[in-house]
């Protein structure tokens, strides 16, 4: 029967399920849970899995060259950077309402850890990303 209801599963391709519903359920029987209990943790489960699946793909194909974080950003490097403004560029709106954001300024100012980072925040939260430079942009236009 586990044959079937595995196949099955596949065949839905509910595969994080298919991983942990015997387990899930020897400790929802244990701890005298409901079978909506159950149901309601399997379907967690499968979700979490899809949505870090899903933030695996968006960070492969937005092509980070390295692993910047956000909260390891030296805000005092860009006097001019107001924390607020850094918190409403995370999330993303602009993206939404068709805006560009530039980032330039001297040297040593930070300005590549906050791309990678702010790139980084938007495909943890769904958004497709693609992290360029300026000198590999203007290449692959004028080798085309």
């Amino acid at each position: 029967m586990n044959q079937t209801l595995d196949t099955m599963l596949e065949s839905l391709n509910l595969l994080a399920i298919r991983d942990v519903y015997q387990e899930v359920s020897t400790r929802i029987i244990k701890e005298q849970m409901s079978p909506i209990d159950y149901l309601q943790e399997l379907v967690n489960i499968e979700l979490d899995q899809r949505y870090q699946k899903s933030v695996m793909h968006l960070l492969k194909i937005a092509k980070l060259p390295r692993n910047k974080l956000l909260r390891d950003f030296d805000i005092t490097r860009i006097p001019t950077l107001h924390p607020g403004l850094l918190k409403n560029l995370s999330e993303g709106d602009f993206i939404d309402r068709s805006e560009n954001l530039l980032i330039f300024g001297n040297p040593g100012t930070g300005k590549s850890h906050l791309s990678i980072a702010l790139a980084r925040e938007w495909c943890l939260r769904g958004r497709k990303c693609l992290y360029i430079t300026a000198a590999s942009l203007v290449q692959g236009v004028i080798s085309r």
